[in-house]
């Protein structure tokens, strides 16, 4: 029968379908730990990486010495990189199985429009990473340094924790890649008719005041960056909201031309 369940979707039962997406999940899973084991080879490439926000600011633009407090903590964090990046590169992997998976119960305007979805996904999460690395990240940690060398009448030395820095890094850089998935979590709605475009535009005042609030809970108290969360996926819900009118323009001619 072969890896995969070789009857025509309309034929399979519920069974059949478990069993499929147990096979895919099975496939995803495998490829993530070769992914990962590949990942941990160059694992110290990827923690230099990953260090270098913390030092952009420094003179001679060297992150300040690290600390590690039990024998096995930089193992972890060897770990938890090969992991992260392990699973970014199995992504593409992911939404080509999760596509095989849902297509076939899909209509064809469901489908043309779902394509560009899974395309864009990887793309915004790495767009919102790569913000968060090399706009926020790098004057937020600017921030909290300076924090410590500008205290007066008290020698303070900046000592950072190696596995805190990089859970703290990897968390920056994995909030601002999950957020720019809001705007297409909405498309998808639209596409579904699970909301309307009135709604989303009449709800302009609301989307911002709860970006506002979730910036505030999830970023670093500089000035930086929850303006950078909250501009970049506003912006992109605009965005949203242009080409649902387009599309919704589009849909109106062909019924009446």
């Amino acid at each position: 029968m072969g890896f995969f369940i070789k009857k025509h979707p309309a034929c399979m039962q519920t069974k059949d379908h478990w069993k499929e997406l147990g096979n895919r999940l099975f496939q995803v899973t495998l490829l993530w730990a070769v992914c990962s084991v590949g990942c941990y080879l160059v694992a110290d490439h990827l923690f230099s990486f990953l260090a270098k926000p913390l030092g952009a600011f420094a003179p001679n633009t060297a992150p300040p010495p690290m600390i590690c407090t039990h024998l096995l903590e930089m193992w972890g964090v060897y770990i938890k990189i090969a992991g992260l990046f392990g699973f970014l590169a199995t992504c593409p992997f992911l939404a080509w199985h999760m596509w095989q998976f849902i297509a076939p119960g899909l209509r064809p305007k469901e489908k043309k429009a779902l394509r560009w979805c899974f395309v864009a996904s990887p793309l915004l999460f790495v767009l919102g990473g790569a913000v968060a690395y090399y706009g926020v990240c790098p004057v937020a940690w600017k921030f909290f340094t300076e924090l410590h060398v500008k205290q007066r009448g008290v020698s303070v030395h900046l000592l950072p924790r190696m596995a805190d820095y990089f859970n703290l890094m990897l968390w920056m850089m994995g909030v601002f890649g999950l957020f720019f998935q809001i705007p297409l979590a909405l498309g998808g709605c639209l596409v579904f008719q699970l909301v309307t475009l009135s709604f989303l535009r009449s709800k302009r005042k609301i989307v911002f005041l709860s970006l506002v609030v979730l910036a505030a809970l999830f970023t670093p108290p500089d000035l930086l960056s929850p303006l950078c969360l909250i501009g970049g996926v506003y912006g992109l819900y605009e965005i949203v909201l242009l080409w649902a009118t387009w599309r919704e323009k589009k849909t109106t001619k062909k019924i009446f031309p």
